[in-house]
C-alpha cells in the first residue's frame, strides 16, 4: 500500500509554532517554508488576530507563506487568501452588551478586551504602557469601552491578573 501525500498541516502558534519564549525556531522555520515549497497546504488556528498571527520579533525570517490561510479569533475568522476566502462571524451588539455588563457586575475588577477585526480593541480597564505592545493596537487606535461594547465584535476575552475566573 502506497502511503498517501500529506496535502496539508493546521497549526496552532502560542506553544506549538512558538517555543516557551515565544520565539519560533530557525528549524522550525525551515521546516514549514519546505512544506510549502512542496506545495503542503499550510494553516495556522490561533486566539490571535490575523495581524499578529506571527510578529517579525518572533520569527526568523518572511512567514506571509504561513499567515495567508487559517482560523483567527479562537476561529471567528477563516481565511484563504490563495482561495480567495474570507469569511468573519461576529459576536451580536447584543450579545455584547449584555456579556460585559454581566462581567462589570459580576466581577469588577476583571478586564475586557473587545477585538473587532483587525479595526479596533477596546479596554475595560485602562492598560499599562507595556501591555499595549502585547495587544499590538496604538492607544489611537483604541475605541473607548462605553462605545464598542454597542458594536458587533469578533471576540471578547476577560481576565484577571491573579485570579481565576471560572466561577465568572
Amino acid at each position: 500500500m502506497t502511503p498517501s501525500r500529506i496535502s496539508a498541516l493546521v497549526f496552532d502558534v502560542d506553544g506549538t509554532l512558538l517555543d516557551s519564549c515565544g520565539r519560533m525556531t530557525q528549524r522550525t522555520y525551515e521546516a514549514l517554508r519546505d512544506c510549502h515549497e512542496r506545495g503542503i497546504a499550510l494553516y495556522v488556528a490561533t486566539a490571535r488576530p490575523k495581524r499578529l498571527t506571527l510578529r517579525p520579533d518572533e520569527v526568523p525570517g518572511d512567514v506571509s507563506f504561513l499567515t495567508n490561510k487559517g482560523a483567527f479569533y479562537n476561529g471567528a475568522e477563516a481565511l484563504d487568501s490563495e482561495l480567495g476566502f474570507e469569511r468573519h462571524w461576529m459576536v451580536p451588539a447584543e450579545l455584547v452588551r449584555e456579556l460585559t455588563a454581566f462581567v462589570a457586575d459580576a466581577a469588577p475588577g476583571v478586564d475586557v478586551a473587545l477585538q473587532h477585526r483587525e479595526l479596533w480593541h477596546s479596554f475595560r480597564l485602562p492598560l499599562r504602557d507595556d501591555e499595549h505592545a502585547e495587544w499590538g493596537f496604538a492607544d489611537h487606535e483604541l475605541l473607548p469601552f462605553e462605545v464598542a461594547r454597542h458594536h458587533d465584535c469578533s471576540k471578547i476575552v476577560a481576565w484577571h491578573g491573579s485570579r481565576e475566573l471560572t466561577e465568572l
